[in-house]
């Protein structure tokens, strides 16, 4: 998202611009009142659009929808902690937590079309669920780059106390190999 200046940020009513203390805005969409708040940058500045979306991230005091989800991680980074250098793991984070969310469905879909996909099934599973322990893992990853940058923001009261900014994250060097015999 390009930047918005402050003047054009007081049109969105649900934004308090005083508290915003550096942090970025990670979404201009709101859910108030049974009433959607789109909001998008122009080259005239920020437009109010008239719409539903279809999918993404909104702030809302409750959920616009039963099947919408509250993540309490992803409301705290969004809401204390979106400083320029988290954005990215942040946009990671939101698309791994969707992708997941549709991979998971997909077992629901290959369980009812089971009995006409006979025995290739089984393979379509293996291979979802692989795809779901990688998006776990990227999830993780992207979870302790934000953790990363939260920790080098932390000014420690005594001085004496030397933290450690790096974190040692342990990676796997090799070559994954697959063999058909």
């Amino acid at each position: 998202m390009p930047a918005i200046s402050l003047s054009e940020l007081s049109k969105v009513p649900f934004i308090d611009l005083t508290n915003l203390q550096g942090r970025t805005i990670p979404t201009l969409s709101f859910f108030a009142e049974g009433e959607w708040h789109l909001w998008v940058p122009t080259a005239d500045g920020l437009v109010r659009m008239k719409g539903k979306p279809v999918e993404g991230c909104y702030f809302a005091r409750e959920a616009e929808a039963g099947t919408d989800a509250y993540l309490g991680f992803l409301d705290f980074i969004a809401q204390r902690c979106s400083w320029p250098p988290v954005l990215k793991p942040f946009e990671g984070l939101r698309q791994d937590f969707f992708n997941s969310c549709a991979s998971v469905r997909k077992f629901d879909l290959l369980f009812e079309s089971s009995a006409a996909l006979g025995t290739s099934t089984s393979r379509l599973v293996v291979t979802e669920l692989e795809y779901l322990f990688s998006l776990c893992r990227s999830i993780f990853d992207l979870l302790q780059e934000v953790i990363a940058v939260q920790w080098q923001a932390v000014h420690l009261l005594d001085q004496t106390i030397k933290k450690k900014l790096e974190l040692d994250l342990p990676r796997f060097r090799g070559q994954f190999c697959a063999s058909h015999r």
